[in-house]
């Protein structure tokens, strides 16, 4: 049923809703869709890393860290190849964590694994969700997942996988792998 609309949405012009924002082959790539029927979009810029919550946008690019929340932004000069991005802090491949702290990129004590204000624990093939009101909702998911970031203000991408994280809907959504060409 949810594959009709979307047929029939694209036959009258009606565009799918973007979902999420998600690196995919080192470039920048919508999601559209609606839960469990998702299109990925034309492929954008390209860049090593990338994270949006919804609040804060983290991009790695070659020789710089940027990082933008609404109108402020900061630059750190890097010579990594990838990041993990976690809400306000990003990992380097030198184990050295960076976090924003409202103004600029400073050095972090900790990195934590929080997406969009939740914490997101692996464990014994499940994601435990805890919301920032404290309620906590688990989905199985057999293997930990590599490298979680944000992709939008209640999305989190990781392995192909997107993850809901909107309270009392958490779900893990499996995203149709790309065709690729030689």
């Amino acid at each position: 049923m949810k594959f009709t609309a979307l047929l029939l949405a694209g036959l009258f012009g009606v565009e799918a809703p973007p979902v999420a924002v998600v690196l995919d082959g080192g470039q920048l790539t919508r999601v559209y869709g609606l839960a469990g029927n998702f299109l990925r979009g034309e492929s954008g810029e390209r860049l090593l890393a990338y994270s949006f919550d919804g609040e804060i946008e983290w991009r790695l690019e070659p020789g710089r860290l940027l990082v933008r929340h609404g109108a402020v932004q900061d630059v750190l000069a890097v010579q990594a190849e990838s990041a993990v991005f976690r809400g306000r802090t990003a990992t380097l491949p030198d184990s050295r964590a960076v976090a924003w702290n409202g103004e600029r990129i400073v050095e972090a004590k900790e990195a934590g694994l929080l997406i969009a204000g939740r914490a997101i624990e692996w464990r014994a093939g499940s994601l435990t969700v805890t919301q920032p009101d404290g309620t906590a909702e688990s989905v199985d998911c057999p293997n930990p997942p590599g490298s979680l970031t944000a992709a939008g203000q209640d999305w989190a991408h990781f392995d192909g996988h997107l993850l809901r994280l909107t309270p009392n809907r958490v779900t893990l959504y499996i995203l149709p792998a790309r065709s690729r060409q030689p």
